[in-house]
């Protein structure tokens, strides 16, 4: 069955704006029953010399409710670079979130302003180092430091200052799912790419239909990859990436290019004081005559004399 490619941000968008779907994909990774979920996608609108103006989906936020009535903040962020170089846009993201109010409507006619507790998810399109399993908790533990005891009551100060993550590997997922979660996200797994064209999946239908959300998931990007317009988003989506690439490809060239020179640079200044040196050793040229035949400012000329001289 052809599917739309969820790790891009277009098609991403389009299966979180099923409420349902939304709410039971991030109800397994997190683990928690949702029973609301408001999604507030961000975005920026770029322009490109091929389209007229695209719209480029840089994060994904929910304000959730679980079962136990609590309001907490979902942040997604889809990496699909190869390369882990976002760490610091992440950290910024994080302390950007942490900085904002949220209104939260807690009933028909009341909106309250509340500093809700963050859950970030993170898909990443590279390998961690050392962690090999394609899907990682990084939670918190309440621990009593005198007693060295495990707490199990939270306290709102402490969860509104801290919080748990959530990792999934894109590259490190398995063919061959060995539990529910992993199961239903096989749908980004890459190895199930439509040949060429990497905005699309081929997951057989059979496949799909073994667990209810991952029906509906399946259901979704089937829609997603017959609409013309969200393919063509996709598209710009990687134009623009690939300019970015680019980008910081040139960037690195030229900084390497820099380098070279510096270096070259310096071996040539070194070079030149080392011949300044010898005639002033070796000749009794004056500090004009040295100045001319080197090309070299006369005061430079009498600095290293005297620093001979003072050896």
């Amino acid at each position: 069955m052809k599917l739309a490619n969820p790790i891009y941000d277009a098609a991403f968008k389009f299966l979180l704006e099923d409420t349902e779907v939304a709410k039971e994909l991030i109800g397994h990774i997190i683990g928690e029953e949702i029973t609301e979920l408001i999604l507030k996608p961000q975005e920026l609108q770029v322009k490109s010399p091929k389209y007229v103006v695209i719209v480029l989906r840089i994060d994904f936020k929910a304000t959730i409710k679980t079962k136990d009535g609590k309001y907490k903040k979902v942040l997604i962020e889809i990496q699909k670079g190869k390369e882990d170089k976002d760490i610091l846009r992440f950290r910024r993201y994080l302390g950007t979130n942490y900085r904002e109010i949220d209104k939260v409507k807690v009933d028909e006619n009341t909106i309250e302003k509340q500093t809700l507790p963050i859950i970030p998810i993170y898909f990443l399109g590279f390998r961690l180092a050392n962690i090999k399993t394609p899907v990682v908790k990084s939670n918190r533990i309440y621990t009593d430091l005198v007693t060295n005891l495990q707490l199990n009551k939270k306290e709102d100060f402490i969860e509104q200052l801290s919080h748990d993550s959530y990792f999934i590997q894109i590259p490190r997922l398995h063919s061959k799912h060995r539990n529910e979660l992993e199961r239903i996200l096989k749908v980004f797994n890459q190895s199930y790419k439509w040949n060429e064209d990497s905005r699309l999946i081929n997951i057989p239908k059979e496949e799909l239909e073994d667990n209810p959300t991952l029906k509906k998931i399946g259901d979704r990007l089937m829609r997603a990859a017959a609409d013309e317009e969200l393919l063509a988003k996709m598209d710009m989506e990687e134009e623009i990436e690939e300019r970015i690439e680019k980008h910081i490809r040139e960037n690195e060239e030229l900084k390497e290019s820099m380098k070279v020179l510096a270096n070259q640079k310096d071996e040539l200044e070194s070079q030149k004081i080392n011949a300044i040196k010898n005639l002033i050793q070796m000749t009794e040229l004056s500090n004009e005559e040295i100045a001319q035949i080197q090309q070299i400012n006369v005061n430079t000329v009498s600095q290293i004399r005297q620093n001979l001289k003072n050896k």
